[in-house]
């Protein structure tokens, strides 16, 4: 759960919001919509910690992760492909699956009487236990299946991600935080790059989202099928 207690921001004279309070809890979807300048993408950057308020408190669970997508973007662009930046959403996964297999190979040269040989056994269980939930050989359909639904192709996958226009940059990005599956997803404008089978993949995948939401949208009808 996320806990929002008594935010106020001002800018000069002017105040974006004052004493707000709320709750999140794990299964809420939560739309926000109003005119421009009224503080709703101020109100998710505070949230992830990119910006601080004036007063005011935001505490939630160790296990409640965030994840955020801006309405505009500004990343470096390297020479991966769209497959391999997709993947990046599982880096953690990747790491702890590497040092397993490393700890095997260590294990499969010690002696049993090895001072070393408890210690590893001790990592390797913490290990297996932080992948449980994690099939590591399910990541590349996962990948596929989300940058499909995004409008991607599979002749795109190995296309270098500098080729693709920025739209195509905000679905890759909205592609990486839906793999993560973080407890809190927040979007902003979700809906700005995709076109209308996309929009329809995206409400589905949403609707079954299992995790909180929150979501800025000029779509009133899209904020009514995927909030409550």
């Amino acid at each position: 759960m996320l806990n929002i207690s008594n935010l106020s921001l001002q800018y000069g004279s002017k105040h974006i919001f004052r004493e707000v309070s709320a709750q999140v809890h794990a299964d809420d979807r939560i739309g926000l919509a109003g005119v421009n300048g009224t503080g709703k993408s101020t109100l998710m950057k505070i949230i992830t910690g990119a910006l601080e308020s004036d007063p005011g408190v935001i505490s939630r669970a160790s296990w409640f992760t965030v994840a955020y997508l801006p309405q505009e973007i500004s990343i470096e662009l390297g020479q991966r492909s769209l497959f391999e930046e997709a993947e990046h959403a599982f880096d953690e996964v990747l790491q702890y699956q590497q040092e397993i297999e490393k700890i095997g190979h260590q294990l499969a040269e010690l002696n049993q009487d090895s001072p070393e040989l408890e210690s590893l056994l001790d990592r390797q269980g913490e290990l297996q236990h932080l992948l449980e939930g994690h099939d590591i050989f399910l990541i590349r359909p996962q990948i596929e299946r989300i940058l499909f639904g995004l409008g991607f192709s599979k002749g795109d996958l190995d296309r270098p991600v500098a080729e693709f226009s920025g739209g195509w940059i905000m679905r890759l990005l909205l592609a990486k935080l839906l793999l993560q599956k973080p407890a809190l997803l927040l979007l902003d404008e979700p809906t700005n790059h995709l076109d209308l089978d996309s929009l329809t993949w995206m409400e589905e995948f949403l609707q079954q989202y299992q995790g909180a939401m929150m979501i800025i949208s000029h779509d009133r009808s899209f904020l009514d099928r995927v909030t409550n």
